[in-house]
């Protein structure tokens, strides 16, 4: 019975969590950056998806765009260069870049750091329905991750946002409405 019980508890929790979402704001005092962050975590039976979608922004409002995208049970997998963000049907290329913090890559984990383009910026400023990313993987079928509504929401916002939003936004001042 207790047995029971705790594989109902187990299953119920894993299948409940399936995505995890919100506005992440990070400072970097060393270089004088500010990071917005969309993350999305989704869980698979075997295995885990991350993509973040990051906006770094400078004092004079200079700024990048990167997706951050870790597999994990990709054990010695080759992640192509480049992939894809596919914007209400249209696909803007998008190439890997190095990232300047330190970013850990551990064995059993696949992970790549793509620069956005400004074009596909444009793209999701004006995005209507929906976006994924497709990535390809050497001998595997190509990965496509998707953001739900909220998360394209948040990714919008990400691109109004300037250097001086950041304690607004990390106070909860600025945020996608409910």
């Amino acid at each position: 019975m207790k047995r029971t019980l705790l594989i109902s508890l187990a299953l119920t929790i894993f299948f409940s969590l399936p995505a995890l979402a919100k506005i992440h704001c990070e400072v970097d005092n060393l270089q004088d950056t500010i990071s917005y962050k969309a993350i999305k975590k989704v869980m698979y039976i075997n295995s885990v998806s991350t993509i973040d979608f990051i906006k770094t922004i400078h004092p004079d409002e200079t700024n990048d765009y990167h997706v951050l995208v870790k597999f994990t049970n990709m054990r010695k997998k080759i992640l192509e260069n480049p992939a894809e963000v596919i914007i209400d049907g249209s696909s803007y290329t998008i190439k890997k870049d190095k990232p300047n913090f330190y970013l850990e890559q551990p064995a059993s984990m696949t992970v790549g750091y793509f620069k956005v383009t400004p074009e596909a910026i444009d793209a999701i400023k004006l995005l209507k329905n929906d976006m994924e990313f497709k990535f390809y993987i050497r001998g595997s079928e190509p990965k496509t991750l998707s953001f739900g509504d909220k998360e394209n929401k948040e990714i919008q916002l990400i691109t109004t946002l300037n250097y001086a939003d950041f304690e607004k936004v990390d106070n909860g001042e600025i945020s996608v409405e409910k």
